[in-house]
């Protein structure tokens, strides 16, 4: 699956991925496309999240949130992972503080699953602060594929 990540700074994988969802929020991929830029080997495996693929994360565990629980489902999240030049996925802890970390620590508008006082922990997870708030106020959509 990560094998068709290229570690160029602007992975055509990862933006296949951000493009399944034409919805998604912009500022969120704007911030990663910057990330990317700057540490080529930061990709995403998960944007937008729909009904089934929710069900079965949530099934398999890969997730605590129901259905239109999770800012996955409302195009307000992403998980990130670092490709290695073997080609293989890394998710090691010191990565995400050292790249993830900074990257959201001095941005308002993200929030980090990585981070210290993070409710629950997922060092790859970035959404949107207050995505409930923007799904409230009619802001942002859910996501409609499986």
């Amino acid at each position: 699956m990560y094998a068709i990540h290229t570690n160029n700074g602007d992975c055509s994988s990862c933006d296949a991925l951000f493009d399944r969802y034409p919805r998604f929020n912009k500022y969120l991929r704007a911030w990663f496309k910057k990330l990317q830029a700057m540490y080529p080997s930061a990709h995403i495996s998960v944007a937008g999240r729909g009904k089934l693929a929710q069900q079965k994360a949530l099934k398999e565990k890969s997730s605590l949130a129901d259905w239109t629980e999770s800012a996955h489902n409302w195009n307000c999240a992403i998980d990130i992972f670092r490709l290695l030049d073997n080609g293989k996925a890394d998710w090691t802890p010191s990565w995400y503080k050292t790249t993830i970390g900074p990257m959201v620590a001095d941005d308002l508008e993200l929030v980090w699953y990585g981070d210290d006082k993070a409710k629950f922990k997922e060092q790859g997870h970035v959404e949107v602060k207050g995505w409930k708030q923007l799904v409230a106020n009619g802001i942002e959509y859910l996501v409609e594929s499986a």
